[in-house]
């Protein structure tokens, strides 16, 4: 049984730690949308959240509330904190999701990863078309997006 989801502020933290140890810094947009990207593959292949916080279809896109307002502060700039390693935080197989994201996904900047969480038929787009701004993107929405996209479809 998966231990109880953590924070989304624990994820964006132990992020920004693997983040370090492959010697990238993140801005707050490319944080929100590697913690997003982190929780979709693990709904997808896990079939349980990354973390406990909702998800919001916000203007700009998805976004994780509490990440935002932690971080917002940096602006367009590198997030440079204190960082410590969390890992034992996380399930091995979740942890090792959020490496793989950040491999894959982090020599993307905030409006390349932005783009690809706007495009037609993602969770954002089918909850910001369907109930607007500032709805919640149900976890169903999400994990089912990512199980097509782990199996090609």
């Amino acid at each position: 049984m998966p231990k109880s989801p953590p924070s989304a502020l624990r994820v964006a933290s132990q992020i920004l730690w693997i983040g370090s140890l492959q010697s990238r810094l993140f801005t707050p947009m490319q944080l929100l949308k590697l913690s997003y990207i982190s929780h979709g593959w693990t709904l997808g292949l896990c079939d349980h959240p990354l973390f406990r916080d909702d998800v919001e279809a916000w203007k700009y896109g998805p976004v994780i509330p509490s990440v935002y307002h932690k971080y917002k502060r940096f602006g367009y700039s590198h997030i440079r904190v204190r960082l410590k390693d969390r890992r034992s935080s996380f399930e091995e197989t979740m942890h090792g999701i959020m490496i793989r994201v950040v491999k894959v996904y982090g020599m993307y900047d905030g409006l390349h990863l932005s783009a690809l969480t706007h495009q037609p038929d993602t969770p954002w787009d089918i909850v910001i078309k369907e109930y607007g701004e500032g709805a919640t993107i149900s976890r169903d929405v999400i994990g089912n997006y990512y199980k097509r996209l782990s199996k090609g479809t």
